[in-house]
């Protein structure tokens, strides 16, 4: 089961003096899993882009928590700075990068959602943990309990925002190095 981590007042605190945006699941997976990858993918008017970062690690220990956290760049308008990790109590992975947003983005409405504290369960297939859409447009709508419940069926969600960034991960019950989410 992969869910919305909880958080207390002075950890809430914390990420939101250092971040724009955060994002932390806890996860508990069985024993025969062995690998997990976390990725961002970026999607314009719901076609999908490229990927902008990933990180993947090895399962020893089989619960664990998994950050997402953005921030803008003050000295640049157009780019922000993303971070994602993978904690578990055999190690941290970490990854940083930055983005360079479309014109106009850091101007836009913006709506962001993740999965709910029920959470999801885990499977071999690729999870949808947190979306963060900008749009141009007076009104825009945020992600549906329904589109990270079965965010197949609801790519066309993706439309609506100029550009949409989504968490992603998978977890697999192959080594890390075998994991192939072409």
């Amino acid at each position: 089961m992969v869910k919305e981590a909880e958080l207390t007042d002075r950890e809430d605190a914390i990420l939101n003096t250092l971040s724009d945006k955060a994002f932390l699941f806890d996860f508990k997976v069985e024993d025969d899993y062995q690998g997990v990858t976390v990725w961002i993918e970026k999607y314009e008017s719901g076609k999908f882009v490229n990927e902008i970062g990933s990180i993947g690690s090895s399962l020893k220990e089989k619960e664990g928590t998994i950050v997402f956290t953005t921030e803008k760049n003050p000295d640049e308008q157009n780019e922000g700075t993303y971070h994602i990790g993978i904690h578990t109590s055999g190690g941290v992975g970490t990854g940083t990068g930055n983005e360079n947003f479309p014109d106009n983005v850091p101007n836009m409405s913006t709506t962001w959602g993740n999965i709910m504290d029920e959470g999801i369960p885990i499977n071999e297939g690729e999870l949808v943990l947190a979306g963060i859409g900008y749009s141009d447009k007076n009104s825009i709508y945020g992600f549906t309990t329904s589109f990270f419940e079965n965010p197949e069926s609801h790519m066309s969600d993706l439309e609506q925002y100029n550009v949409a960034y989504l968490l992603k991960v998978q977890f697999t019950k192959s080594n890390i190095s075998e994991i192939d989410r072409e």
